[in-house]
């Protein structure tokens, strides 16, 4: 089926819609510049402790770097908060905001993106839940407590400076003084505190629990080397007896072709679309 043909039966799935939940990925944020994760060489130009081939992005990404390396860590996420920082959302967040404000659809937004593109564009933050966590908010690196706060402003002017350079004195936890950390699932991470986005995702099932009538999943973003937006597109969808309409340039296999819509093009290109026809 052709591309314009995909995006017509999408749109006439939308329409029908009473109620929608996006389901967005990281590759939602690919389109404001922040990096692919799913392409390790664009991974390595974009940072460049990675660049210096000692560590892979999943070594410097686990919860035991953070307490063995803790300034190696942060020399890699100091500049991913230099990058989200200084990011814009993108046409494609402002219409999803657009379709959250809407009397169309009772609409939602779970997201495993940890940046805060999405909470920027969002009028309304509590229908989004961050289910990985957010970037934006910091806690103890060996989990101390169970304690969640903001970074402080101090330190988020800090990362809007250009050039950015790696940060003299470590966030600390303000309990046990050490080395604090961002509020994200890491690889092999148990030490995560998962209150806030637990607490976001239970609003959220809430809700959904009153959903009775004609739902549609928009999953936008979602590759398959980090499947946890995947996976939870499928969950919603076995849940909820429902399709899913899926926006990803990757081209996938559908588990059930006649059931879901494949749009290979980039979010923003394909939400203009499917706003155009709404």
């Amino acid at each position: 089926m052709s591309t314009t043909a995909l995006l017509d039966q999408a749109a006439q799935r939308l329409r029908a819609a009473d109620q929608l939940i996006i389901v967005a990925g990281c590759g939602l944020s690919v389109e404001s510049g922040l990096p692919d994760f799913n392409d390790e060489a664009g991974l390595r130009g974009h940072y460049p402790i990675l660049g210096q081939g000692r560590f892979t992005f999943q070594q410097l990404s686990s919860a035991d770097f953070f307490i063995q390396h803790p300034r190696l860590a942060w020399e890699l996420y100091g500049y991913r908060l230099h990058q989200q920082v200084l990011a814009s959302p993108h046409a494609g967040h402002q219409i999803l905001n657009e379709w959250v404000l809407g009397r169309r659809f009772d609409s939602m937004i779970f997201s495993s993106a940890v940046d805060d593109l999405l909470p920027k564009a969002l009028t309304l933050p509590n229908y989004l839940c961050q289910h990985q966590g957010s970037m934006l908010h910091l806690q103890c690196s060996r989990r101390c407590s169970d304690d969640i706060w903001p970074i402080p402003h101090a330190l988020l002017d800090v990362f809007t400076h250009l050039p950015y350079t790696p940060l003299d004195t470590l966030p600390c936890c303000p309990i046990c003084q050490g080395v604090a950390r961002p509020n994200i699932l890491l690889f092999h991470d148990p030490y995560w505190v998962p209150n806030r986005a637990q607490r976001q995702y239970q609003q959220l099932s809430q809700r959904m629990q009153r959903f009775n009538r004609a739902t549609v999943i928009l999953e936008i973003g979602a590759g398959l080397s980090y499947p946890v937006s995947r996976r939870l597109s499928e969950y919603l969808k076995k849940r909820l007896n429902c399709s899913v309409v899926r926006i990803n340039p990757e081209p996938t296999q559908l588990r059930n072709e006649s059931e879901d819509v494949h749009i290979c093009l980039p979010a923003v290109h394909a939400l203009q679309h499917l706003q155009a026809q709404l």
